[in-house]
C-alpha cells in the first residue's frame, strides 16, 4: 500500500492473470456517475454476478460502499477463506484504507493502475452492458434515471 497526496494506492492483484477460477475469488467495484444518477456495483467477475450494489440521486460516499462491502464480505463468508479474495478497484480512500486493515484476514485490496481502465477491464464491459440493456424500450441508465426522479419526486411531495 502507498499513499500519495492523500490517495490509498494498491498494487494490482490481478495483473492481467486470469484468476477466477471460482466464485468469490475477485469482486470488482465501480462507481458511474450519469449527471442524474450514481450507481455503485461490486461483482464478481467469474460469475458477473452482482454481489452488491447502490443506486441514489445524489454522489455515493466512500462510507456508504464501504458499508456494502462489509456487509457482503458478512453475508458470504463465515470465517476467513483460506484463498483470500481480491476486491479490485480504481480508487481508494482514507474509509477504504481503515476497511481493507480490518478485513485483511477476508480479502487482499487490488487496484488498477492511474489511468489504466484495461486494469479494470471485466467492470467497464460490464457497465458497457450494462448499460447498453434495455428494459420497456429504455436502455438501464436512462431507466435509472427515470426511477430516481420519480422517487425524487415523491419524497418531495
Amino acid at each position: 500500500m502507498e499513499k500519495s497526496k492523500g490517495k490509498y494506492y494498491y498494487s494490482n492483484q490481478l495483473a492481467n492473470q486470469n484468476i477466477t477460477a471460482k466464485t468469490n475469488l475477485v469482486w470488482e467495484f465501480l462507481l458511474i456517475n450519469n449527471k442524474k444518477i450514481y450507481v455503485f456495483l461490486c461483482i464478481d467477475i467469474h460469475t458477473n454476478y452482482v454481489v452488491n450494489f447502490t443506486v441514489s440521486g445524489k454522489q455515493i460516499t466512500t462510507k456508504s460502499i464501504v458499508r456494502k462491502l462489509k456487509a457482503s464480505i458478512d453475508e458470504r463468508f463465515i470465517i476467513p477463506p483460506k484463498i483470500l479474495l481480491i476486491i479490485h478497484t480504481d480508487r481508494g480512500s482514507h474509509s477504504y484504507f481503515q476497511f481493507t486493515k480490518i478485513y485483511k484476514n477476508f480479502f487482499l485490496p487490488s487496484m488498477s493502475r492511474y489511468n489504466t481502465p484495461t486494469d479494470n477491464a471485466v467492470a467497464e464491459r460490464f457497465m458497457r452492458t450494462f448499460k447498453d440493456h434495455q428494459i420497456d424500450g429504455l436502455a438501464v441508465h436512462d431507466k435509472l434515471n427515470q426511477a430516481a426522479l420519480k422517487d425524487l419526486l415523491l419524497k418531495n411531495i
